[in-house]
């Protein structure tokens, strides 16, 4: 059987006061069912929360750090030496070791295009003057 657990329960293992969790509750943040009139939330849901909570955080700080890694592609797009180690590294998927890779590889695409009058960092490739 799964783990039932009281919004109190919930407040704890969160954290949180219980009329936090109550509004988690009534806003369909935390989904939840009701036994006699009294809520209840699967713990498997409360996991679900959290993961959702963390992926909306890490997006934020991604969101952050694009206008930066973009301004880092355009450095790079000017220090081809620089350029090619970093396009060179070594990383394992999914860490930050790749993620330098990939922002080389923009500088890369960068000073490619620059060369041939496109500008690269719009979002679309464009020609200077559109």
């Amino acid at each position: 059987m799964t783990n039932i657990l009281t919004p109190h329960e919930v407040a704890e293992l969160l954290r949180l006061q219980p009329d936090q969790v109550d509004e988690l509750l009534e806003q369909g943040e935390l989904p939840c069912f009701e036994v006699c009139g009294e809520r209840r939330i699967v713990l498997e849901e409360v996991e679900r929360f959290v993961a959702r909570q963390m992926v909306t955080a890490n997006m934020k700080a991604l969101g952050n750090h694009a206008v930066q890694m973009k301004a880092m592609a355009g450095v790079l797009a000017e220090d081809e030496p620089l350029r090619e180690e970093l396009e060179g590294l070594d990383a394992t998927p999914g860490t930050f070791g790749e993620l330098v890779k990939m922002v080389a590889a923009m500088g890369s695409v960068a000073s490619k295009s620059s060369q041939g009058n496109v500008v690269a960092f719009t979002g679309r490739m464009s020609q200077k003057g559109d």
